[in-house]
């Protein structure tokens, strides 16, 4: 009877980590797939809404590789033109078109 409960108890920790190792794997190939939809056809380059360290109300869109991706996101960037208060309909990012 022991040895069944233990038999039990290892089958349900080894299935926990067979879930994990599957939903990490998962994760990752997504945020590789988000990473090249991200990527424009102008080489590699992705839009972003720069806010510079100290500066923050100075923010303004740049164009960086997207490798360079992950770093700006951590701190504090956006993806895609930065967000304006007026309402005139038109491309006020400063750089080329934004592709998707």
């Amino acid at each position: 009877m022991k040895n069944s409960k233990n038999f039990i108890k290892s089958l349900i920790l080894i299935s926990g980590f067979i879930v994990s190792g599957l939903v990490f794997g998962f994760n990752q190939i997504e945020k590789e797939s988000q990473k090249k939809i991200l990527a424009n056809k102008l080489g590699e380059k992705v839009l972003i809404c720069h806010f510079p360290p100290g500066n923050l109300g100075n923010s303004h869109p740049i164009e960086i590789s997207v490798n360079a991706l992950k770093g700006h996101l951590a701190h504090g960037d956006t993806v895609g033109p930065c967000q304006t208060d007026d309402d005139d309909g038109d491309d006020d990012t400063g750089v080329g078109t934004w592709f998707l």
